[in-house]
């Protein structure tokens, strides 16, 4: 399950869709015409789910198309997951990552090579270090490579 947008993550989709997984995207767009002139990807999901910002958000000024990091869309998205895979991101990685171990989903992170690799990996373990001592705290795993994070959440899936 992803934003629905370009990048890494719309790759993680197509990875997934290859190894059989199933990929759903929450878009931030209301309309598959809107989706489409944004030039986020519309292909390669297996369901495709396009929301809309709030009216009371609206009001305050948030545009649609900008929704991407809200926490009750965080919320949903993971309590739908059956593991959480996170790449360095934007400021809503942290929302994902606080919402998965709250609602104790495995955790996959992807630790990309170099210096900036490592750094994203120092901040995730060190965000993560109270829940870690929790007996039932989620199980998180680093990986470098990705062709094993992918095998190791589709593994996750399948137990849940």
């Amino acid at each position: 399950m992803t934003g629905g947008c370009e990048g890494l993550t719309y790759g993680a989709v197509r990875g997934a869709s290859r190894a059989g997984g199933k990929t759903i995207a929450v878009s931030p767009w209301s309309s598959l015409r809107k989706l489409r002139e944004s030039g986020d990807p519309v292909r390669g999901f297996t369901h495709l789910w396009l929301t809309q910002v709030p009216k009371d958000l609206q009001r305050l000024g948030i545009e649609e198309g900008k929704f991407n990091h809200w926490s009750h869309r965080q919320t949903h998205d993971v309590a739908a997951a059956a593991a959480v895979v996170l790449t360095p991101g934007h400021g809503g990685t942290l929302g994902e990552l606080g919402n998965a171990l709250v609602l104790k989903r495995p955790i996959a992170v992807l630790q990309p090579k170099g210096e900036a690799g490592a750094k994203f990996a120092r901040a995730i373990r060190a965000y993560t270090a109270f829940y870690r001592l929790e007996k039932s705290a989620p199980t998180i795993r680093f990986f470098k490579d990705p062709a094993k994070l992918a095998a190791w959440v589709l593994d996750q899936s399948r137990a849940r």
